[in-house]
């Protein structure tokens, strides 16, 4: 179960990084842009941080 989650949170935050990845030029709605990267974009970044941080412990735990 914890590889599932580990999995999922995985691809919805890779999405929410490569869809919502703040780009201004040419924008009709910058207010709908900034509200994306609030609440989208910077947690989907700081949830891959944090997957990238768990995945290098479990590297190091299983090798050592």
């Amino acid at each position: 179960m914890y590889t599932l989650w580990i999995a999922i949170s995985l691809i919805v935050s890779l999405l929410g990084v490569l869809f919502f990845f703040p780009n201004y030029e040419g924008n009709e709605f910058p207010l709908f842009m900034d509200l994306a990267v609030v609440f989208i974009f910077i947690p989907s970044v700081l949830i891959l941080n944090s997957l990238i941080h768990q995945f290098i412990y479990w590297v190091i735990k299983t090798k050592f």
